[in-house]
């Protein structure tokens, strides 16, 4: 059985890092464009909509 983990509390990255880290081939579909989008979008609440109210990815223009 696989087991996730729950994050609690992400540490405070800068915007780069957050795009860096969606375009570091962890994320299945998220390359640097997708990665650019998002943050564009979100800002620093996007890993936060991520993992909490992932429905909100349908309001952004383009992704779907």
């Amino acid at each position: 059985m696989i087991r996730l983990l729950q994050v609690e509390k992400f540490p405070i990255l800068m915007l780069p890092e957050i795009e860096a880290y969606l375009e570091s081939g962890l994320f299945r579909g998220i390359g640097k464009k997708t990665a650019q989008t998002l943050v564009n979008c979100f800002g620093s609440e996007t890993l936060s909509i991520l993992d909490n109210n992932p429905e909100k990815l349908y309001t952004v223009y383009g992704l779907f």
